[in-house]
């Protein structure tokens, strides 16, 4: 009885006689300009003041971006003036704030809302970029297959907080466009920016992407611009034999948009406890079982005059000799996501070796090194065709980095012996656009080995040349030996990753 009179005593005494109270909440801006609110550089005087705070309650202010409210700050003094960086609401609104008196179980006792308005303008906003880096064409077959995304990037310049972006896919013949939305949380979108457009399989020749700038209230449209596409049919035409492949100096390709969206994916890996400083493979006999960069893992190496990466083959020690669930002699795009192949006693009923690998290893990066098998078997099965060989690719890339793994195709260097009917060459080209289209890096191995002994491969045509003594020296070796530049690549595209996403 004595313990419920103290518990009602205290609670009588823990209310306040006289309430809180937020006498004032206002700032000194009476409008901001849009531009500097979406730059993060608008800032504003905010003077709050309040009275009746009882001990152990406190006060807090919030701002309302997207539809929810972000915490500010919390522990505020009861009466203060403080300068604070313009919340962007992420949506066509005015920014809002709410400052509020919370007590000790967090529940708001009192609160305030403040509106800082944008200022007028009349100017109309116009479109300073729009483009894609994709130039040789969307291809059919993720187009059929309803994978086909497409970068862009663009630019308006003008906007207000009411103009918005709209992305369109124009089909041939048809008056009314398609709606072709990035992928994102808000509906909102900045004014200068960069994503994936899905577009839909048209089944002409040719398709089109349209960018306009409407007033999300009356919908008119401010400016338009169009990029025209044309589809691509993966057909092996007569006379392969003679078609071009592009030469480099480097063989390593990352455009800003690839960057951009690398640092998205790594982000979204370490998010679900991917491993930085482990990376897996994901191919033929070329990868699987230490084929390729063991040699570190050995130290059975010379790195010549590339010794800034001693740190780096610290750091990655343990998974130079990984073996890998998703490389092994003579898989193929196909088996790398069929669970007949699954066979390791890590790898539960149903998963593939890539989803095994991906689930057990938790890489943060992934060496894509595959297409020799497939250019084998579209010669054997009909089943096989190039157009399925993009897919499949497009499908492994794809669940890599919807787990949070940095995938790195590479092409892969043959001789004239290995299918010199150019079939090879139009599978290279397709490791090379889909690099292209996911915006992931690409080791363009047979592009710079064109002219290296034997077309950069050992006497069967297909597997990477490799020193006589098997051992990977950096002393001139990499101008000769295609496996001993794919893995100083190696080293130089994990170092950039880490400089991009780790600082170091």
């Amino acid at each position: 009885m004595r313990l419920w009179i103290f518990l009602f005593m205290w609670a009588l005494l823990s209310i306040p006689i006289t309430p809180p109270q937020i006498l004032i909440f206002t700032s000194d801006a009476n409008s901001i300009e849009y531009t500097a609110v979406e730059a993060g550089t608008a800032r504003a005087n905010f003077t709050w003041r309040a009275v009746n705070i009882p001990s152990g309650y406190r006060m807090q202010m919030h701002a309302l971006v997207g539809e929810q409210w972000m915490l500010i700050g919390s522990g505020f003094a009861p009466e203060k003036s403080d300068s604070l960086v313009i919340a962007h609401p992420l949506a066509f609104r005015n920014p809002l704030y709410r400052l509020s008196v919370v007590d000790r179980r967090g529940t708001i006792v009192t609160d305030e809302l403040l509106e800082i308005p944008y200022a007028t303008t009349s100017t109309r906003p116009t479109i300073e970029a729009f483009n894609t880096p994709v130039e040789s064409g969307v291809p059919a077959a993720v187009l059929r297959e309803g994978i086909a995304h497409i970068p862009v990037e663009w630019a308006l310049r003008g906007r207000a907080s009411y103009h918005q972006p709209i992305f369109e896919q124009m089909l041939p013949g048809l008056t009314m466009p398609i709606v072709a939305e990035l992928p994102r949380a808000e509906r909102w979108l900045p004014q200068s920016g960069q994503g994936t457009l899905r577009l839909v399989h048209t089944g002409g020749d040719t398709t089109a992407l349209r960018m306009r700038t409407v007033n999300v209230h009356s919908h008119e449209t401010y400016d338009e611009r169009v990029i025209q596409l044309s589809i691509k049919q993966d057909v092996l035409q007569p006379g392969a034999s003679a078609l071009r492949e592009v030469t480099n100096q480097t063989p390593i390709h990352m455009t800003h948009l690839t960057l951009n969206n690398v640092r998205a994916i790594y982000t979204r890996g370490q998010v679900r406890g991917n491993n930085p400083n482990m990376f897996t493979y994901v191919g033929d006999s070329n990868l699987a079982n230490g084929s390729v960069m063991c040699n570190f893992g050995r130290a059975n190496y010379d790195l010549g005059s590339y010794q800034q990466y001693t740190t780096l083959l610290g750091r990655f020690n343990h998974a130079f000799c990984h073996h890998s669930h998703a490389a092994g002699a003579g898989f193929d795009t196909t088996m790398v996501r069929d669970s007949l192949w699954a066979t390791a006693t890590e790898c539960k009923p149903g998963e593939t070796p890539l989803s095994c690998e991906i689930r057990a290893g938790k890489p943060a990066f992934a060496f894509v090194y595959i297409g020799v098998q497939d250019l084998e078997h579209i010669s054997w099965y009909a089943d096989m065709t190039f157009e399925r060989y993009r897919v499949n690719l497009t499908r492994i890339v794809r669940e890599l980095t919807e787990h949070g793994v940095v995938p790195i195709l590479s092409t892969f260097p043959t001789n004239e012996s290995f299918h010199g009917d150019g079939a090879a060459t139009l599978v290279n080209n397709i490791i090379r656009e889909t690099a292209a289209l996911e915006l992931v890096p690409l080791i363009d191995l047979r592009a710079t080995t064109l002219d290296y002994p034997n077309n950069g491969t050992d006497p069967d045509g297909y597997h990477m040349s490799t020193p006589p003594d098997g051992a990977t020296r950096f002393n001139g070796n990499e101008a000769i030996y295609a496996r001993t530049l794919y893995e100083l690549a190696a080293l130089q595209i994990l170092d950039d990753m880490q400089t991009l996403l780790v600082g170091h």
